[in-house]
């Protein structure tokens, strides 16, 4: 394990790097993609955890929340609250009394990829994460977030006006 400058640490394992699944990111720094994804992502995770699932339950981002139900449970509370600020309807809550003891822990767990190479990863994606959502969005001063403008509609071509037409000549007089 190594320090990823934030005061945590991270795991260097031969893991895909699409494995990532609750990013260690800020929730109001992702798009609305990723923030949607991503809480899916999680309620996946917690039902495999919490009812013992076997389907997944060797992948590494469900290895990885092992023991960190309370963790995962803050993650989840951070995504409703940015969702709500949106505007988004949150209709899916999770139950802590589910959860045995054994898994309460509330420390966040070790990082599959360290929270830079995260960061680099999504901005190459350019699909908007890091891009302010809300008035709120720089509440998270951990990045910097980007003040760039919406992308906007590519203008409509101006309608073409009909081509003017030769009038018809009279039909030639016969001598």
């Amino acid at each position: 394990m190594t320090s990823d400058g934030f005061g945590t640490s991270h795991i260097r394992a031969e893991i895909p790097a699409r494995c990532v699944r609750i990013w260690d990111l800020p929730v109001n720094c992702l798009c609305r993609n990723h923030l949607l994804a991503e809480h899916r992502e999680l309620h996946a995770i917690w039902s495999i955890i919490v009812n013992e699932k076997r389907g997944y339950s060797r992948h590494p981002e469900v290895l990885r929340w092992h023991g960190c139900l309370g963790a995962l449970w803050n993650r989840h509370e951070e995504q409703v609250e940015e969702m709500t600020v949106r505007g988004y309807a949150h209709r899916s809550t999770l139950e802590m009394s589910d959860v045995p003891r054994r898994h309460r822990a509330k420390t966040r767990p070790a990082h599959l990829e360290s929270v830079d190479s995260q960061k680099r990863r999504i901005e190459l994606k350019g699909c908007g994460c890091f891009v302010r959502h809300h008035p709120h969005s720089a509440r998270n001063s951990r990045f910097e977030v980007a003040t760039r403008s919406k992308p906007t509609r590519p203008k409509k071509a101006p309608k073409r006006k009909p081509i003017a037409r030769m009038p018809k000549m009279p039909p030639a007089m016969e001598p």
